[in-house]
């Protein structure tokens, strides 16, 4: 079975907070070309000289067997996402400087 590439983004989400689109926190897009992944912080409202941080973490794993069934996606994908999601996920952070 040849290797292949997996992508893996990880992000936070704030229980509670109002997220834009029918309160999405993720938006998938594909099509014959290309698939798009977008993640979407919650919804904020800043004073001038404010901010606010959205972090996404990319993880790129090499040599991944193409998976033909469900245990493959078990096997060799599943342990790559439990990877990439230690330790847990931190919440958005936020700073009101």
């Amino acid at each position: 079975m040849p290797g292949g590439h997996l992508f893996v983004k990880t992000f936070g989400h704030n229980p509670g907070e109002v997220y834009p689109d029918l309160g999405a926190n993720a938006e998938v897009f594909a099509n014959e070309t290309m698939l798009e992944m977008e993640t979407l912080g919650a919804l904020v409202r800043l004073s001038p000289g404010q901010a606010v941080e959205h972090v996404e973490r990319w993880h790129h794993f090499r040599d991944v067997p193409v998976p033909q069934c469900d245990s493959d996606v078990e096997r060799h994908i599943l342990p790559r996402v439990q990877e990439s999601v230690q330790p847990r996920l931190q919440p958005d952070a936020r700073t009101a400087s």
